[in-house]
């Protein structure tokens, strides 16, 4: 088993940098919810209180924390919601559109 699999939660306490958060996308795909900054789940739809939690100081992750590990209920449904929001960003899925209209003109062309 690896690290993830094993992980309860997911800590992410990002206050600097770029680019995409391939950790939490991850985790939130392997239905562990997440701790974390702002900017460390910025820009992939995650919502506090929904898919994990946020704090913006080092006091306020660990209470995050503590929350999620005292209450099975709330990290259940938020790993669940976690994995929901990433089904909802599979390959397969943000290409359907793309793919259609590749083929409708694709069809157009043979005509």
């Amino acid at each position: 088993q690896g690290e993830l699999q094993r992980a309860r939660i997911v800590l992410a306490p990002l206050w600097v940098g770029g680019g995409t958060r391939i950790k939490v996308l991850e985790a939130l795909a392997a239905a562990r919810p997440v701790v974390g900054t702002p900017l460390g789940v910025e820009q992939i739809g995650f919502i506090d209180g929904r898919h994990g939690l946020l704090g913006e100081s080092p006091a306020e992750l660990a209470e995050g924390v503590v929350r999620l590990r005292s209450d099975d209920v709330l990290t259940q449904r938020a790993g669940d919601a976690g994995r929901a929001l990433m089904e909802s960003q599979r390959w397969s899925r943000v290409t359907e559109s793309a793919e259609a209209l590749y083929g409708k003109w694709i069809s157009e062309a043979r005509r």
